[in-house]
């Protein structure tokens, strides 16, 4: 009898023992490969920035990468890798759940349209970028500072950081619709209500100039024209739009309109030209451009070096009163500049191919005379105090009819003037928005959304996503029965220690025979755990990592242990269980027993 239960305790025993091998490979099965939790972690020590640090020192760098550029790439994405981590994460969870059954079906699309494809997440990922940051690097070292002066830049970076908020508000929007027709959602993309509830919306567009700072703008653009314009000019323009800043937004959000039905399919043609005519270059804004001018800027350029340099010596004193003479001129000189406007729009968009319009100075002259007779008689020089009335009317009259002499009958507004290259700029510009519209507008559309990137991305993620589906689906009936044997190995460990307990009644021997079993299963698992991991550095030691990149070198072995921990602490577990159950089979006291 003795040998009988020796003989079933032995098969016990070692049916025990190799039940424990297969079971600790099980349970880090179960712990590793099968749980979301560890593919976290692992993530979590993959440093991407760093990673991607490396790829742009080797990949980027050879194709002449700005170094600030670059920079900040690297610094957006270390932002950016906790959530994108965080947001694969999150998606693996649907997948887990579908490959050991708690879920009968698997939506990966919608699980990425949850996860990845939120737009919610969207937003997130944009506000962790620097847009100005990126913009300014991209600016700076994408043009010089010759052609992109430093006004210029610090007015659009200025203008970006002020128009990045309303910016990002219309993402979600428009994101939604488009992620539904990537993901197969929705089976057509119809971009035009989206786009005309959003950046094509008037009150959108209204919200956004309102934010334009159109004189820094004005300033940068003057400064890149390749025009002779006198310096006076150019302040005088850029003070005369600060001035008119709300009408010229106002008529730039008129001019939107037209543009935005045009886009969205509402009209069919679109005439930029007659566009402009309506609003920027209408004869009434033009007036109202001219009388919020400071002509005097002007006027000083051309007495300064036509006028002054003509004067007699001996009235080079009234030279000092031009420019408050001047500026009591201002409004007859504005009066005959409207007269011009009619004309000199039609020349800049080339209705008529010349241009020769003449202001007559004859009003001016006249007026000139009794404003001069003033600072004549208030600032007359000391050598003429003595003269009489009638002598000083008749020197001044004398001095007045020489200045008369030097100052032209009219001045005139041709293509000298204006320049004959400037008409040819601005309809060729007015022809290039035309043909950039019309292709946004198809692309709007629809008509070009068969042959777009939106379709080829579309096609691509659904074949992605078809892939994994069937491979997933094809491995699910293994991991259910992988789950299954875990499940009835667990229940069957338990009965072999049950019928253990069972035959020897005894607890000391129980103690025992068990004590042995954990221990020798747990010790030789510890050890068979280090000379795996041995020989997996070692093998690693002699493969060519070379080419992988230093950040993910270490990656391997790492998560070679972290496969192996789970077991490492089973073993551990069993191997102190052991070592307990054996030390208190020598304690316990031999004469008690399990009734």
């Amino acid at each position: 009898m003795a040998s009988l239960k020796g003989l079933a305790l032995g098969i016990l025993g070692s049916l025990l023992f190799l039940s424990l091998s297969v079971f600790g490979l099980a349970f880090t099965v179960d712990r590793t490969v099968l749980n979301p939790g560890f593919l976290k972690r692992e993530l979590d020590r993959v440093d991407v920035s760093l990673l991607v640090e490396e790829t742009v020192n080797e990949q980027l760098a050879t194709e002449d990468w700005p170094e600030e550029l670059q920079i900040a790439l690297i610094n957006t994405i270390d932002r950016l890798e906790p959530l994108i981590k965080e947001e694969i994460s999150a998606a693996s969870y649907p997948v887990y759940d579908y490959m050991r059954g708690k879920s009968d079906d698997l939506d990966l699309a919608m699980t990425l349209r949850n996860t990845l494809f939120d737009p919610e997440f969207l937003v997130v990922i944009i506000d962790e970028i620097d847009t100005p940051a990126l913009a300014d690097e991209i600016i700076s070292e994408q043009v010089s500072e010759d052609d992109f002066p430093l006004a210029v830049k610090i007015a659009l970076i200025d203008t970006i950081i002020k128009l990045e908020p309303m910016i990002k508000e219309q993402v979600v929007p428009v994101a939604d619709p488009l992620f539904d027709y990537l993901l197969e959602q929705s089976q057509s993309l119809d971009l035009v209500p989206v786009l005309g509830d959003t950046f094509l919306n008037s009150e959108f567009v209204a919200d956004l100039i309102d934010r334009l700072d159109l004189p820094s703008l004005t300033e940068g653009v003057l400064s890149q024209m390749d025009m002779d314009f006198p310096e006076e000019f150019n302040d005088a323009l850029v003070n005369t739009i600060a001035d008119l800043e709300p009408l010229i937004k106002e008529q730039v959000i008129a001019a939107t309109d037209p543009v935005f039905d045009y886009l969205l399919g509402e009209r069919q043609t679109l005439d930029l030209q007659a566009i402009l005519r309506s609003t920027l270059l209408n004869t009434g804004f033009i007036v109202s451009l001219i009388d919020n001018l400071d002509v005097s800027y002007l006027a000083a350029e051309f007495y300064e070096d036509e006028l002054i340099g003509a004067i007699p010596e001996e009235m080079q004193f009234l030279s000092a009163y031009l420019d408050d003479a001047i500026e009591e001129l201002e409004p007859t000189i504005k009066e005959e500049l409207k007269a011009a406007a009619a004309p000199i729009t039609d020349y800049l968009l080339e209705d008529i191919q010349s241009i020769n319009v003449e202001i007559p100075f004859e009003p001016v002259i006249t007026d000139l005379k009794e404003v001069l007779r003033g600072y004549f008689e208030t600032w007359l020089p000391a050598e003429y105090a003595g003269l009489s009335q009638s002598q000083l009317d008749q020197l001044f009259d004398d001095y007045y009819d020489q200045l008369v002499g030097i100052i032209p009958a009219s001045f005139t507004i041709d293509e000298e003037l204006i320049g004959t290259e400037m008409p040819s700029q601005i309809t060729t510009a007015i022809s290039s928005g035309e043909d950039a519209l019309l292709q946004v507008r198809q692309e709007i559309t629809g008509e070009l959304v068969d042959s777009s990137g939106i379709q080829q991305a579309r096609q691509d993620i659904s074949e992605i996503i078809a892939v994994v589906e069937g491979e997933l689906e094809e491995y699910k009936p293994y991991v259910g029965y992988f789950l299954l044997g875990y499940r009835l190995l667990m229940v069957f460990i338990v009965l072999l220690i049950i019928a253990i307990i069972l035959i020897n009644r005894q607890v000391k021997d129980i103690c025992r025979s068990l004590g042995i079993t954990f221990l020798t299963y747990g010790a030789l698992e510890l050890i068979g755990i280090f000379v795996g991991k041995y020989f997996f550095h070692s093998q690693l030691l002699q493969t060519n990592l070379y080419d992988i990149p230093a950040s993910l070198q270490g990656i391997p072995e790492q998560i070679f242990s972290d496969f192996l921990s789970p077991l490492l602490f089973l073993s551990i577990g069993f191997t102190v269980a052991g070592i307990a159950l054996i030390v208190t089979s020598f304690l316990y006291n031999p004469n008690e027993s399990i009734s």
